[in-house]
């Protein structure tokens, strides 16, 4: 039974949902609404505006005491943004709060911000009806792009009209109530609805249409057979990944650069060969989840692209997991590790690092130097006796100097070494 009921525990962030209810002491954030009103099918954008001294380790949105979205929080980041797709339950209270994780992995919430009312207003009668009570028209064929996402991915569904009469409205219905519509077309038979996925996201979609007669009367179709969207929790497997990672082969982890200062960019790829495509990537660092994607169909690098502050010192390393045909996430190994190091502020170039490139290119330069003498001293070393050998074949005059040569060229020769070894 115990066992039961921790299988059955919230699968988000628990500090993340107590925030929804219960707020901490941080200053609060303020919420803005881009409308106040809205209808169904209509997208609401909020934006939450964090200003603390420390930056926010993850943002959330809430409505009437429980959370709908959440996101991570990035250095220097101030504004969070949240577009919401209008359904008949998104009318209520909204506001937002954040979370600060200091360095010895507490988590300090904040206020929540002065809550917004979003109305929603009803759309046609008929439309609603046709979610809970159907017509008769043939039914429509409803397609998901994905039947199991996470919070903030996109799923789009797209309704297949075939009708002899055009489609006047077509809705789509998430367990019997209407979540949204759009005006039928002339000659159209494909229509699609871009879902942002929430907690709430999960249950059973399906879509009809009306055809309104010349007589003003409204004939409603059939429903779709429906179709079941699951919505699991944001990456709890992601994020043992960096600490427990799987079986599955490594990945091959790229830094653009291995030292960079406050303010560059380094982009991070994380290279995946697999037989079957990753689910999700997962770039980790010492030993925690710092950025995350969802995998796609023949694609092999996955790039994050991580903009540097004083805290980004440490080791990355990334990884992937594969969902199976039975719901089973397999994880793989982790890459090995890249280790990047943060010097000064972009801008501030102190003596040491000026000093830095002529140590490193002196001793480059001194060698090439040295190997070139070399090579020309044997060069003459090597061509002195044949020279020699030549002009005494044709009896002619020995070239005064030459003597001179080689032997000066053996005094540097045994100069050199003697240098050589004095050096060493």
């Amino acid at each position: 039974m115990i066992l039961s009921l921790c299988l059955l525990l919230p699968v988000m962030n628990p500090s993340s949902q107590n925030i929804c209810s219960a707020p901490g002491v941080v200053p609060a954030p303020i919420l803005y609404l881009s409308q106040t009103s809205a209808r169904q099918g209509d997208s609401v954008l909020l934006q939450c505006s964090v200003i603390s001294k420390a930056p926010a380790a993850r943002v959330i949105f809430c409505k009437d005491g429980e959370e709908v979205f959440s996101q991570a929080g990035l250095e220097k980041k101030v504004t969070y943004s949240y577009d919401h797709t209008v359904s008949m339950g998104s009318s209520g209270n909204y506001s937002c709060g954040y979370e600060i994780k200091e360095r010895n992995k507490q988590v300090n919430r904040s206020q929540l911000s002065p809550a917004k009312n979003l109305s929603v207003t009803v759309l046609s009668p008929r439309s609603q009806e046709i979610c809970s009570d159907p017509g008769a028209l043939p039914a429509p064929i409803l397609y998901l792009s994905q039947t199991s996402a996470q919070q903030g991915d996109s799923v789009l569904l797209q309704c297949s009209v075939v009708s002899q009469a055009p489609a006047t409205r077509i809705i789509y219905c998430k367990d019997g109530e209407e979540v949204f519509s759009q005006a039928g077309l002339e000659k159209k038979v494909t229509y699609s609805y871009d879902h942002t996925v929430s907690m709430g996201s999960s249950g059973n979609y399906s879509c009809g249409y009306e055809i309104k007669e010349s007589d003003k009367q409204v004939n409603r179709s059939q429903l779709s057979p429906a179709k079941h969207l699951s919505v699991t929790a944001l990456s709890p497997s992601s994020q043992e990944i960096c600490s427990s990672p799987g079986v599955l082969p490594a990945p091959i982890l790229y830094l653009s650069q291995m030292s960079a200062r406050q303010g560059d960019s380094v982009r991070l790829k994380c290279s995946v060969v697999s037989q079957a495509p990753a689910t999700r990537v997962i770039f980790c660092k010492d030993g925690e989840e710092a950025f995350s994607q969802t995998g796609l169909e023949k694609n092999v690098s996955y790039s994050y692209d991580h903009a540097v502050s004083m805290g980004s010192s440490g080791n990355y390393s990334c990884g992937y997991e594969i969902k199976e045909s039975n719901k089973r996430v397999t994880r793989s190994k982790l890459s090995p590790a890249q280790h990047l190091s943060i010097t000064g502020k972009r801008g501030n170039v102190s003596s040491s690092g000026g000093a830095e490139e002529p140590t490193r290119t002196e001793p480059v330069m001194s060698l090439v130097i040295w190997t070139a003498r070399c090579v020309l001293v044997l060069l003459l070393l090597l061509s002195a006796p044949i020279i020699t050998f030549m002009l005494k074949r044709r009896d002619l005059p020995h070239p005064t100097g030459l003597e001179e040569t080689h032997r000066d060229s053996i005094s540097i020769m045994e100069g050199k070494g003697a240098g050589s070894g004095g050096t060493i």
